[in-house]
């Protein structure tokens, strides 16, 4: 389920639900469920120089095994990006994952363990047109277990189409 509305001229807002099951050996079901909700400012007037999306997810996976019911995993973000000029976004990220494994996350013998991760980012975008753009990215993580709990990482990507551009379906 995805919709929008127009809160103003200026401003939408997408929510979404997204919900999965299935059967697994022994009777067990298991099963995924999601909410996201995406607020976008695009000014009418200077569209292509302003504006701001705000985005956040949730997902939370679960199974039920002989009638009892265990929450898996859980986790979300929440998002906010800036566009500077026709050219340059800035963004910020915070992230948190209940019971998640990690490259990061490892007992003393390099095992992966799950545990709670919360991460918060902050990145820079040149965007020279539509359909490419170099990204410069700082994160850093934190766990509740593990022989090295934190994770400092910079991250630069390019991202570029080629060929045959189709027009968007809204």
């Amino acid at each position: 389920f995805k919709n929008q509305f127009d809160l103003n001229d200026a401003t939408t807002l997408e929510a979404g639900l997204s919900a999965l099951q299935g059967k697994g050996t022994y009777g067990s079901t298991h099963s995924a469920y999601g909410a996201d909700l995406t607020i976008r400012n695009v000014p009418a007037r200077n569209s292509n120089r302003r504006g701001w999306i705000l985005q956040s997810e949730y997902i939370q996976r679960d199974s039920t095994v002989n009638g009892t019911y265990t929450r898996v995993t859980d986790g979300g973000y929440a998002s906010f990006q800036y566009r500077l000029s026709q050219v340059w976004w800035m963004g910020i990220r915070g992230e948190q994952a209940r019971d998640s494994f990690t490259d990061f996350l490892v007992d003393g013998a390099g095992t992966p363990i799950p545990g709670k991760v919360n991460r918060g980012s902050f990145n820079i975008a040149w965007m020279p047109s539509e359909f490419s753009f170099l990204r410069l990215e700082y994160s850093h993580s934190k766990a509740d277990a593990g022989i090295h709990p934190t994770d400092d990482r910079i991250l630069l990507q390019l991202s570029y189409t080629i060929g045959y551009h189709p027009a968007h379906a809204y």
